[in-house]
């Protein structure tokens, strides 16, 4: 689907596997504040590295019982103390996704509230962390007296909720980001309200809940229009085309093609419509979206339409120009084919020549490969690649159990597309990694 190790030494490893007791008692010995400073540091760093390799393994519950050593630690640095913290936001997000013990999550937010203090937004969203471990343990009394606190908590003062929610949002409790926010657009003046029902819309966006983000965003759009609201006013429209995009998406994934057409003709029509403005990259996923849609309705004339526009706005797109090649496919024009996938496999390759340790270089090559049928060869060792430098990556596994399925290896197109759902229980774009699936289990049995 199309998306430097630290050496440590073994002293220092020790210390972290021996918890921070040993490492607070090893610190106590030093005779300086500069050793104990620079103890700190190789401490954390080793933390921090180890961290990473268990997010690769998909180790949550390792990653928090490590992570509380490291706040155990509490070092006098202050770019140390804002890493830590900042690795702990990234965690707590993590751990809602992975689905982590709840019990080692709500001892993990304690730990991590005492740390952070209370001079920030931050301990009130933890309260709806904390709120939802309780939650998963069967103490609903608890959780339900700590989510009233929440939206007790300084109830006239919308910018403050909408910090918490941000905060919400980015450690992917959403449905609790969205409580935030409609508490902050309750309070809100009118010159405010585009900022959260805009921040509303973000959270509906990804609980994929894309028709009410669309109807949302509109609404957005709508009020800053009116009041000529000029805080990011380019990234509310482009949350607008996302949002559609991904509606478009969802009818495609249903065969509903003249929907897909819809709701991303819906997309262009609201950015475009601000002449003062110009949204050239914005709408290029939509154009494209459309062209593809009109493919797969076999109507190759009107996809061209929307694919020249598409690649005079974005002329270095390599999905514009795989979609362009589908299209003098299409039309029975073989020679502007090659030259469209000729020069899409180049863009590609550039990309990966530019930047040899992005997985999704390697992905969307591979890709490009396995869905015409090309190179299928190069393209398992390209797919690898991407998997080797991101294993967690659901595009990428998902690229490598399309390879080997076409490979006729329907085994291990199933072990791979497998794993996104050990990996993540409930995947982004559930519905696509459903119907993978199920496509590897009916190619099995038709091979048997």
């Amino acid at each position: 689907m199309r998306v430097d190790v630290w050496l440590l030494a073994l002293t220092v490893f020790s210390m972290v596997l021996a918890g921070p007791a040993t490492a607070l008692v090893t610190v106590d010995n030093k005779d300086t504040s500069a050793d104990v400073g620079e103890l700190e540091a190789e401490l954390l760093n080793t933390i921090m590295a180890t961290l990473d390799v268990l997010e690769a393994k998909g180790d949550v519950d390792g990653m928090i019982d490590l992570y509380r050593k490291a706040l155990a630690i509490a070092p006098a640095d202050p770019l140390a103390r804002e890493r830590t913290i900042e690795r702990g936001i990234e965690l707590l997000g993590y751990a809602q996704t992975h689905e982590a013990d709840p019990a080692a999550l709500l001892a993990l937010v304690g730990e991590f509230e005492t740390y952070v203090g209370q001079d920030s937004p931050i301990p009130t969203a933890l309260w709806w962390h904390r709120a939802a471990a309780l939650h998963r343990l069967g103490r609903t009394e608890e959780a339900d007296a700590l989510r009233q606190d929440a939206l007790d908590h300084e109830p006239a003062n919308p910018d403050y909720h909408r910090r918490v929610g941000e905060f919400l949002l980015t450690t992917s409790l959403y449905e609790e980001a969205i409580t935030e926010y409609q508490i902050a657009l309750g309070a809100a003046g009118d010159d405010d309200r585009p900022a959260y029902a805009w921040a509303i819309a973000a959270a509906h966006l990804m609980l994929e809940h894309y028709e009410t983000a669309a109807d949302l965003y509109e609404q957005a759009v709508e009020l800053a229009r009116k009041r000529r609201w000029p805080f990011d006013y380019d990234r509310l429209f482009s949350g607008a085309s996302y949002a559609m995009y991904h509606l478009g998406r969802y009818y495609e994934l249903r065969g509903e093609h003249e929907k897909t057409i819809a709701a991303n003709e819906r997309a262009i029509s609201l950015i475009i419509d601000d002449s003062d403005r110009a949204f050239d990259e914005l709408t290029v996923q939509n154009l494209t979206a459309i062209g593809d849609a009109y493919l797969e309705l076999g109507t190759p004339k009107k996809a061209l339409e929307y694919l020249d526009r598409a690649n005079r706005l974005v002329p270095d797109s390599a999905e514009i120009h795989g979609s362009l090649g589908d299209a003098h496919t299409q039309l029975g024009d073989e020679a502007k084919a090659q030259e469209a996938y000729e020069q899409c496999e180049k863009i590609h390759r550039d990309v990966i020549a530019e930047y040899p340790a992005h997985p999704g270089a390697y992905n969307n090559l591979a890709w490009f490969f396995v869905t015409h049928d090309m190179k299928l060869d190069e393209a398992l060792k390209l797919s690898r690649t991407s998997v080797e430098l991101a294993p967690e990556t659901p595009e990428y596994l998902d690229t490598l159990a399309e390879i080997y399925s076409r490979l006729g290896q329907h085994d291990k197109a199933l072990e791979w597309i497998d794993r996104v759902f050990d990996l993540h229980p409930k995947p982004r774009h559930l519905v696509y990694y459903e119907q993978q699936r199920d496509k590897f289990k009916k190619a099995k049995k038709g091979a048997e």
